[in-house]
């Protein structure tokens, strides 16, 4: 299925479809030139198929210097479709992320996103002033806090953003969920989407803090 904005953008919803090691399953968006995971990363295993940590505790979350994940508030109900939150050290861990296989097979390509990846990707939807808004999911369902509106949400990139929170790099809290959208980039840049707003949002931060993953590649 394909489109045309009213910016002229082009998109389309891909048929295929990825499974990780864990065996959950991605649907595969094409956003210009580029290819993305339309969901946000749940995978509990490196590449080579052996264990990301799972860290519960904030204190020994913020500490951690070798890769861990978790869990939303450390409840696995927040699994689909927010995503796990790594911190920075599961994607810079020689094991790798990610590991996708299609029709059983692997697929080689993927990474975690560049910085120059991130703004190609919001060059294309318009630029930083309206690209959030194409990256939103519709509607309060998965963008659930407090009674604010979902500003300028189109999800016209069929990027499917949710509000998925993420644990601070000041002893693993976790915070705005429902809020707050933010995606790891394979440096300390990253990308985020506010509900109250249709722009963008890019900054960088320590590598302790645990973010969402959409993983890319290049078409």
């Amino acid at each position: 299925m394909s489109f045309v904005n009213a910016i002229g953008f082009f998109s389309r919803q891909e048929e295929w479809k990825l499974n990780d090691l864990d065996n959950n399953e991605y649907p595969v968006i094409t956003i210009g030139s580029q290819a993305w995971i339309g969901s946000n990363l749940k995978v509990t295993k490196y590449s080579d198929g052996s264990d990301i940590t799972n860290i519960t505790d904030g204190p020994t979350f913020y500490a951690d210097l070798t890769g861990a994940y978790c869990w939303y508030n450390n409840d696995i109900s927040y699994k689909t479709p927010y995503g796990a939150l790594y911190n920075h050290y599961s994607i810079s861990n020689a094991k790798g992320i990610p590991y996708f296989t299609r029709g059983g097979v692997h697929e080689s390509g993927w990474r975690i996103p560049t910085q120059a990846d991130f703004e190609a990707l919001v060059e294309y939807l318009g630029g930083w002033a309206v690209a959030g808004g194409k990256l939103k999911e519709i509607g309060v369902t998965h963008w659930n806090y407090s009674d604010y509106e979902n500003i300028g949400a189109s999800n016209s990139s069929k990027f499917s953003a949710v509000g998925a929170g993420y644990r601070t790099d000041s002893l693993g809290s976790f915070f705005n969920f429902g809020l707050y959208g933010v995606w790891w980039s394979s440096t300390n840049y990253y990308l985020g989407t506010f509900k109250t707003a249709e722009e963008a949002h890019h900054n960088t931060s320590g590598f302790r803090a645990g973010r969402s993953i959409r993983c890319v590649k290049d078409i």
